[in-house]
Protein backbone atom coordinates (compact mmCIF):
# COMPACT_ATOMS: atom_id res chain seq x y z
CA UNK A 1 0.00 0.00 0.00
CA UNK A 2 3.16 2.00 -0.10
CA UNK A 3 3.37 2.26 -3.90
CA UNK A 4 1.80 5.60 -6.31
CA UNK A 5 0.08 4.30 -8.68
CA UNK A 6 0.54 5.71 -12.52
CA UNK A 7 -1.83 3.66 -14.87
CA UNK A 8 -4.91 5.28 -15.78
CA UNK A 9 -6.50 3.48 -13.05
CA UNK A 10 -4.57 4.75 -10.35
CA UNK A 11 -7.12 6.81 -8.28
CA UNK A 12 -9.63 3.52 -8.53
CA UNK A 13 -7.16 1.74 -6.80
CA UNK A 14 -5.52 3.81 -4.19
CA UNK A 15 -9.50 4.45 -2.89
CA UNK A 16 -9.52 0.46 -2.78
CA UNK A 17 -7.22 0.48 -0.79
CA UNK A 18 -8.12 3.40 1.18
CA UNK A 19 -11.21 1.11 1.92
CA UNK A 20 -9.07 -1.41 2.97
CA UNK A 21 -7.33 0.43 5.62
CA UNK A 22 -10.73 1.87 6.65
CA UNK A 23 -11.73 -1.77 7.48
CA UNK A 24 -8.54 -2.83 8.82
CA UNK A 25 -8.89 0.08 11.57
CA UNK A 26 -12.35 -0.72 12.18
CA UNK A 27 -11.15 -4.52 12.75
CA UNK A 28 -8.52 -3.23 14.89
CA UNK A 29 -10.67 -1.30 16.93
CA UNK A 30 -13.53 -4.16 17.78
CA UNK A 31 -10.47 -6.55 19.02
CA UNK A 32 -8.55 -3.69 20.59
CA UNK A 33 -5.88 -3.76 18.67
CA UNK A 34 -4.40 -0.18 19.23
CA UNK A 35 -0.86 -0.42 17.81
CA UNK A 36 -2.30 -2.36 14.98
CA UNK A 37 -5.20 0.72 14.33
CA UNK A 38 -2.05 3.59 14.49
CA UNK A 39 0.13 1.58 11.76
CA UNK A 40 -3.05 1.64 9.44
CA UNK A 41 -4.04 5.25 10.47
CA UNK A 42 -0.65 5.99 9.14
CA UNK A 43 -0.53 3.85 5.93
CA UNK A 44 -3.90 5.81 5.59
CA UNK A 45 -2.69 9.01 5.71
CA UNK A 46 0.09 7.80 2.94
CA UNK A 47 -2.66 6.56 0.55
CA UNK A 48 -4.74 9.92 1.21
CA UNK A 49 -1.16 11.39 0.28
CA UNK A 50 -1.40 10.06 -3.24
CA UNK A 51 -4.50 10.53 -3.48
CA UNK A 52 -3.59 14.44 -2.88
CA UNK A 53 -0.82 14.05 -5.18
CA UNK A 54 -2.91 12.94 -8.21
CA UNK A 55 -5.76 15.06 -7.81
CA UNK A 56 -3.05 18.16 -7.41
CA UNK A 57 -1.49 17.28 -10.37
CA UNK A 58 -4.76 17.47 -12.05
CA UNK A 59 -5.66 20.40 -11.00
CA UNK A 60 -2.28 21.78 -11.91
CA UNK A 61 -2.61 20.50 -15.29
CA UNK A 62 -6.34 22.33 -15.52
CA UNK A 63 -4.94 25.37 -14.58
CA UNK A 64 -1.88 25.28 -16.76
CA UNK A 65 -4.83 24.32 -20.05
CA UNK A 66 -7.20 27.30 -19.55
CA UNK A 67 -4.28 29.43 -18.85
CA UNK A 68 -2.36 28.37 -22.50
CA UNK A 69 -5.41 27.87 -24.44
CA UNK A 70 -7.95 29.18 -22.81
CA UNK A 71 -10.38 26.19 -22.98
CA UNK A 72 -11.45 23.95 -19.88
CA UNK A 73 -11.11 20.05 -19.88
CA UNK A 74 -13.22 20.27 -17.03
CA UNK A 75 -16.40 22.32 -16.10
CA UNK A 76 -15.82 24.57 -13.21
CA UNK A 77 -17.93 22.85 -10.68
CA UNK A 78 -15.51 19.47 -11.58
CA UNK A 79 -12.55 21.33 -9.93
CA UNK A 80 -14.38 23.11 -7.13
CA UNK A 81 -14.93 19.24 -6.32
CA UNK A 82 -11.37 18.45 -7.12
CA UNK A 83 -9.75 21.62 -4.85
CA UNK A 84 -12.00 20.51 -2.03
CA UNK A 85 -11.50 16.84 -1.81
CA UNK A 86 -7.73 17.60 -2.25
CA UNK A 87 -7.87 20.18 1.06
CA UNK A 88 -10.34 17.93 2.66
CA UNK A 89 -7.62 14.73 2.07
CA UNK A 90 -4.99 17.16 3.46
CA UNK A 91 -7.24 18.04 6.67
CA UNK A 92 -7.44 14.25 7.01
CA UNK A 93 -3.89 13.32 6.88
CA UNK A 94 -2.87 15.27 9.27
CA UNK A 95 -5.82 14.29 12.01
CA UNK A 96 -4.66 10.36 10.71
CA UNK A 97 -1.26 11.27 11.33
CA UNK A 98 -2.02 12.43 14.72
CA UNK A 99 -3.78 10.14 15.72
CA UNK A 100 -1.67 6.80 14.60
CA UNK A 101 1.51 8.38 17.05
CA UNK A 102 -1.43 8.71 19.84
CA UNK A 103 -2.52 5.71 19.99
CA UNK A 104 0.72 3.75 19.91
CA UNK A 105 2.11 6.05 22.79
CA UNK A 106 -1.06 5.10 24.60
CA UNK A 107 0.40 0.86 24.91
CA UNK A 108 3.82 2.21 24.87
CA UNK A 109 4.51 0.17 21.74
CA UNK A 110 7.67 1.66 20.52
CA UNK A 111 8.14 -0.88 17.26
CA UNK A 112 4.72 0.10 15.87
CA UNK A 113 5.72 4.30 16.82
CA UNK A 114 8.92 3.75 14.69
CA UNK A 115 7.28 2.24 11.83
CA UNK A 116 5.01 4.90 11.86
CA UNK A 117 7.35 7.73 11.72
CA UNK A 118 9.09 5.80 8.66
CA UNK A 119 5.55 5.52 7.01
CA UNK A 120 4.50 9.33 7.85
CA UNK A 121 8.11 10.82 6.66
CA UNK A 122 7.66 9.08 3.39
CA UNK A 123 4.05 10.66 2.95
CA UNK A 124 5.88 13.70 3.37
CA UNK A 125 8.89 13.58 1.39
CA UNK A 126 6.12 12.20 -1.69
CA UNK A 127 4.35 15.71 -0.64
CA UNK A 128 7.86 17.51 -0.50
CA UNK A 129 8.37 16.50 -4.24
CA UNK A 130 5.04 18.03 -5.04
CA UNK A 131 5.37 21.05 -3.61
CA UNK A 132 8.68 22.12 -5.11
CA UNK A 133 7.37 20.83 -8.39
CA UNK A 134 4.17 23.37 -7.86
CA UNK A 135 6.36 26.28 -6.62
CA UNK A 136 5.08 26.07 -2.87
CA UNK A 137 7.12 26.70 0.25
CA UNK A 138 8.91 23.23 0.82
CA UNK A 139 11.43 23.94 3.16
CA UNK A 140 9.42 23.15 6.27
CA UNK A 141 8.71 19.71 4.99
CA UNK A 142 12.09 18.96 4.16
CA UNK A 143 13.04 20.03 7.78
CA UNK A 144 9.91 17.86 9.12
CA UNK A 145 11.09 14.46 6.44
CA UNK A 146 14.83 14.81 8.33
CA UNK A 147 13.73 15.09 11.85
CA UNK A 148 10.64 12.22 11.46
CA UNK A 149 13.06 10.04 10.09
CA UNK A 150 15.80 10.58 12.33
CA UNK A 151 13.35 9.85 15.75
CA UNK A 152 12.37 6.65 13.67
CA UNK A 153 16.16 5.72 13.66
CA UNK A 154 16.55 6.46 17.54
CA UNK A 155 13.87 4.49 18.42
CA UNK A 156 15.29 1.28 16.62
CA UNK A 157 18.46 2.22 18.54
CA UNK A 158 16.93 1.55 21.59
CA UNK A 159 14.90 -1.90 20.11
CA UNK A 160 18.57 -2.60 19.27
CA UNK A 161 16.84 -3.59 15.54
CA UNK A 162 19.90 -2.77 13.13
CA UNK A 163 17.79 -3.97 9.93
CA UNK A 164 15.06 -1.32 11.26
CA UNK A 165 18.07 1.38 11.63
CA UNK A 166 19.61 0.28 7.75
CA UNK A 167 16.03 0.77 6.45
CA UNK A 168 15.62 4.20 8.04
CA UNK A 169 19.22 5.10 6.91
CA UNK A 170 18.19 3.96 3.58
CA UNK A 171 15.25 6.08 2.76
CA UNK A 172 16.13 8.83 4.56
CA UNK A 173 19.48 8.55 1.74
CA UNK A 174 16.83 8.63 -0.87
CA UNK A 175 15.07 11.97 0.33
CA UNK A 176 18.08 13.64 0.85
CA UNK A 177 19.06 13.35 -3.05
CA UNK A 178 16.06 14.53 -3.66
CA UNK A 179 16.74 18.01 -1.43
CA UNK A 180 19.72 17.89 -3.20
CA UNK A 181 22.07 16.90 0.36
CA UNK A 182 24.17 14.66 -1.74
CA UNK A 183 26.92 14.08 0.27
CA UNK A 184 25.25 13.20 3.31
CA UNK A 185 22.76 10.81 1.18
CA UNK A 186 25.59 8.77 0.35
CA UNK A 187 26.93 8.81 4.14
CA UNK A 188 23.70 7.49 5.00
CA UNK A 189 24.00 5.43 1.94
CA UNK A 190 26.67 3.80 3.01
CA UNK A 191 26.18 3.15 6.68
CA UNK A 192 22.34 1.54 5.72
CA UNK A 193 24.70 -1.27 3.13
CA UNK A 194 27.09 -1.61 6.20
CA UNK A 195 24.92 -2.52 8.51
CA UNK A 196 22.59 -4.94 5.94
CA UNK A 197 26.18 -6.75 5.84
CA UNK A 198 25.59 -7.36 9.22
CA UNK A 199 22.58 -9.27 9.39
Amino acid sequence: INIIFLSKDDLTRTDYLIALCNEGIALANSIKSISTGGVLKAHKARLLNSRIFLNSLKIFAETQMRQLTGFPSMNNTQLITLTSSVRKDGEDVQTLAKEAQEDVIKVNDYTAMAHIKMTLASTMGQMYLLTKQLGGNYGELEHYVIKTYLEAKQLYEKLEDSDGIAYVLHNLANNLRFFGQNEKALEYAEKAFALSQKS
